[in-house]
């Protein structure tokens, strides 16, 4: 019988600490099951933000968000 585990991670960035308005975040949430010794199978959904702005004269940036499901193969050697 396969081994079965379930995980999550995430991260945030940018925090505006360099002046302007700069975040970044990730977010994943998934379910990994073992084939074999060095071998796994993991299914997760996945989420991306990034929001990043200067503080110039000629304000430029952008805001974006992806969502989605990720399908992975693991080889450990």
């Amino acid at each position: 019988m396969p081994d079965f585990s379930l995980f999550a991670r995430g991260d945030v960035g940018g925090l505006g600490l360099g002046g302007g308005q700069n975040l970044s975040a990730n977010g994943l949430v998934g379910a990994d099951i073992k084939l074999g010794n060095s071998t796994s199978l993991n299914l997760a959904y996945r989420t991306l933000r990034l929001n990043l702005e200067n503080t110039d004269e000629l304000s430029t940036g952008f805001d974006i968000s992806q969502t989605g499901l990720q399908l992975g193969l693991q080889i450990r050697f």
